[in-house]
């Protein structure tokens, strides 16, 4: 169609109300034609058309499934609309009109060569798939945007976190300004939302949770319960899920527990707080080291011998004694030094350790995972005996402890350096002794998230704890050996700072923010020692001894109170660790070689036992006396 006059000529179509399909060209001859499209009907244009005047869509729909880039420009008013898949040029849409890239509830792109301008209370139609594919206006220049979103779903299940883009810009065009209201035709699944976003070029559409994640099962555990509480919490506050959260809403019920479990973090809730208190406990008793004839002595954090009263040989005391003890004492005294006046003198000790426990969990409840922790250390001291029944001393330490929970969910190490006091005094068979400590812990964790792929999260922190201990007892001489009764009480304290979580790789989305935490236990213990002396040589004599104790701890709660970093400050939850027994059978065997040159070798084992949990460690030590 071309206009053959001498003056510009408007062509008006559809002023009939029919719908019309025109393959053919419409085209300038003396002048520029102008388009009007009128009526309710449809016209579709396929063909690549070069008028130059404007085209204006008053009502019904203009279909561009061609080109009509060279026309001045389309403008879309109330009642009008504009679609298709072709080109087109400028289009402002005025109120009352839409613009619908693509096809009648079929998805297309439209190129505008121009700028786009929708009016305040213009409507722009897309079209969405299941599979993630949208209607789309392609824009060459820039986008202003204003009025109502209308969105036409296919049918099919649409996945949460999905996200499309629904219009773009190129080159220095921007978008600026917002849809004010989106209205939805079908639906995208029960408890769903569509979230709108905008960048400098791009309107995208998101798909999120309304009102929580899917229902977990019946059976689900605290530590499964509680993250989904905090994740449900910032959805209900009006925020807007990352893709990753989203996933979680894909899952059936089962899948979805098992995820929670992986982003509760319960590695950092109270594995490594055992862990510090297993090897503090062994430092404790690493000085005051309660088995016989230690330092020169007897129970108790270096006693001194038995019980009895009288002048002190430099290598045993020769006070009251069994036979056989002091038979043992006349042969590696020599008898120039069988009794001389008591001296002041230092004891210089040092011990390795190691011990391994595991803790059952309860992941029916609480949720809490098997536990298994190990320690590891050096200790050396230095001991003073101001006089026959009064010793004080100090020691260092340095270890190092790990961790690690079931289900591969995680674990993590530290680096520990200790420092102590103790002391001792004795009244008769009686003794009462004590040891204060301080750790520091350099930690580390580490844990392995797969929602989706993988994503490992670690953490690094300082801690501190302190600790003591006091105990006392009485050495009763006994055949065929000597039994010492006591009963001690320990407490200790563990702080962990504030801490993220970060990812050693990629996204951090499911990384948490732990606060700070004070964790403790007090340990009572109630039980007795038992030891017999051998003579070996004529300068050594062999001391064998052993343990049997009942202990019960007040232990606070192993748990952590978490954050998700993604969904800060909101979603926050109390994740909790297994729980050790609270009654413990305690016991001890070793035996030590105690030579007449002042050194002594000793080797011994130590075990707890309760209900789920089981500690093991030995130690091995060296001491001089002079």
């Amino acid at each position: 169609m071309t206009n053959a006059g001498g003056a510009a000529a408007t062509l008006t179509t559809g002023a009939d109300n029919t719908s019309t399909a025109f393959s053919g060209v419409i085209q300038n001859g003396a002048s520029a034609i102008a388009l009007t499209k009128a009526g309710t009907g449809t016209l579709t244009l396929s063909g690549v058309n070069t008028y130059s005047g404007i085209t204006t869509v008053n009502a019904g729909t203009l279909s561009v499934t061609g080109d009509i880039s060279s026309s001045s420009g389309v403008t879309v008013n109330t009642g009008g609309t504009l679609n298709g898949t072709g080109t087109v040029s400028g289009v402002t849409v005025n109120n009352g009109g839409s613009l619908a890239p693509g096809l009648s509830a079929a998805i297309g792109s439209l190129a505008i060569n121009g700028n786009l301008l929708l009016a305040s209370a213009a409507t722009y139609m897309v079209t969405v798939s299941p599979t993630g594919a949208s209607s789309i206006a392609n824009i060459s220049g820039s986008a202003s945007i204003g009025g109502t979103l209308a969105v036409t779903t296919l049918p099919g299940t649409y996945l949460l976190g999905t996200k499309y883009t629904l219009l773009t810009t190129t080159g220095a065009g921007l978008v600026s300004g917002t849809f004010t209201g989106t209205t939805v035709t079908g639906s995208f699944g029960a408890n769903v939302k569509p979230v709108l976003s905008y960048d400098a070029h791009d309107v995208f559409l998101s798909l999120d949770l309304i009102a929580s994640l899917p229902t977990l099962p019946t059976s689900a555990s605290g530590n499964q319960t509680n993250p989904a509480n905090a994740i449900n919490a910032f959805i209900a506050a009006g925020g807007t899920l990352p893709p990753g959260f989203l996933n979680l809403a894909n899952l059936p019920p089962s899948q979805l527990a098992a995820a929670l479990t992986q982003l509760s973090g319960e590695a950092n809730a109270g594995a490594g707080q055992a862990a510090s208190f297993q090897i503090t406990n062994q430092f404790l008793l690493a000085m005051l080291n309660p088995f016989g004839s230690d330092r020169s002595g007897t129970f108790g954090a270096a006693g001194f011998g038995p019980a009895g009263t009288g002048a002190v040989n430099q290598y045993a005391p020769t006070r009251s004694v069994s036979p056989e003890v002091a038979q043992a004492y006349a042969a590696v005294t020599p008898r120039s030094e069988a009794s001389v006046p008591f001296s002041t003198r230092w004891n210089v000790w040092a011990q390795t350790f190691g011990g391994a426990s595991n803790v059952n969990g309860d992941p029916n409840g609480s949720g809490s995972h098997n536990t298994s922790a190990n320690t590891a250390g050096v200790a050396a001291g230095l001991d003073y005996k101001l006089t026959p029944d009064t010793l004080l001393g100090f020691a260092l330490a340095g270890g190092g402890t790990g961790w690690g929970l079931s289900q591969g969910l995680g674990g993590g190490r530290s680096d520990v350096f200790q420092a102590g006091l103790y002391g001792s005094q004795q009244f008769g068979r009686w003794y009462v002794s004590g040891a204060a400590a301080f750790a520091n812990y350099w930690m580390s964790t580490s844990r392995t998230v797969t929602i989706p792929g993988n994503e490992t999260l670690t953490a690094s922190f300082i801690a501190q704890s302190w600790s003591g201990r006091a105990e006392t007892g009485y050495k009763m001489a006994w055949t065929p050996f000597n039994l010492t009764p006591y009963a001690a009480l320990q407490a200790q304290s563990f702080k962990t700072p504030f801490y993220n979580e970060s990812s050693s790789a990629g996204s951090s989305e499911f990384a948490l923010a732990f606060a700070s935490h004070t964790g403790s236990v007090t340990r009572a213990e109630f039980g007795s020692w038992a030891n017999k002396e051998f003579l070996l040589a004529s300068t050594a004599r062999l001391n064998v001894f052993g343990r049997a104790a009942w202990a019960h701890d007040w232990q606070s709660a192993p748990q952590a109170n978490a954050t998700f970093l993604g969904l800060a400050p909101i979603a926050s939850f109390t994740v909790g660790g297994a729980k050790p027994a609270a009654d413990l059978g305690v016991v001890t065997a070793g035996a030590e070689i105690q030579m007449m040159s002042g050194w002594a070798l000793m080797g011994k084992f130590d075990g707890e036992f309760g209900v789920g949990t089981q500690t093991y460690v030995g130690t091995a030590r060296a001491r001089y006396a002079w």
